[in-house]
Formats: structure tokens, C-alpha cells, sequence
């Protein structure tokens, strides 16, 4: 019978600091995990990962820009086609005055 192992955990603050030692691009994921005592795979892993989360926050901020840019144009254009159906009133009353004085 195979010994259980324990499972390590690790708070998001080593997992960020790892991480962080990895993008300044002085040191490799390899020295960085082995000075940690982590496996290179477990800090590739975190790396891609919070790539992928940066990535989905810059799309989400893109995103809400959109939205925003969106709900601005629908703003001017309700208040175009506002603007014209007065402006549609005012010329069938001018059109009904004008055709009674003229008959």
C-alpha cells in the first residue's frame, strides 16, 4: 500500500510573488520554482493562469467601455427621435391651420 501524501497549499500571495519574480525576466520559471521549492510545472501553471486573468480583466474593462459608448448613443438618439416627433407636431398643426384659412 502506496503512502498518502499531503498536499501543499500555497496562499495567493506566494502564488502572486512567484509570479512576479518570473515576469521581471531576470530569472527563469526554473531557478525561480527551484529556489521556492516548487515544481516548474505548479509555477507554470500559476503564470498562465494569472496571464489569463490579466487578459479577461483588460477585455472586461474593453467591454464596459463598449457598453458605456453604446448606452451614450442610445441616449442621443432617444433624444433625436424625441426632437423630430416634436418637430412632426408642429408641422401638422401648421399644416391643419394653414388648411382651413385657405378654404
Amino acid at each position: 500500500m502506496k503512502p498518502v501524501r499531503n498536499r501543499r497549499t500555497f496562499s495567493e500571495e506566494f502564488k502572486s510573488e512567484a509570479v512576479r519574480l518570473c515576469a521581471g525576466g531576470e530569472r527563469s520559471q526554473s531557478s525561480v520554482a527551484e529556489s521556492l521549492g516548487i515544481t516548474q510545472v505548479m509555477l507554470s501553471r500559476w503564470v498562465r493562469k494569472s496571464k489569463s486573468k490579466s487578459t479577461s480583466q483588460v477585455n472586461a474593462s474593453k467591454k464596459s467601455e463598449v457598453i458605456e459608448a453604446q448606452a451614450a448613443e442610445i441616449r442621443r438618439l432617444e433624444a433625436d427621435v424625441k426632437r423630430l416627433q416634436m418637430e412632426q407636431d408642429i408641422l401638422k398643426k401648421a399644416a391643419s391651420y394653414f388648411a382651413k384659412h385657405l378654404v
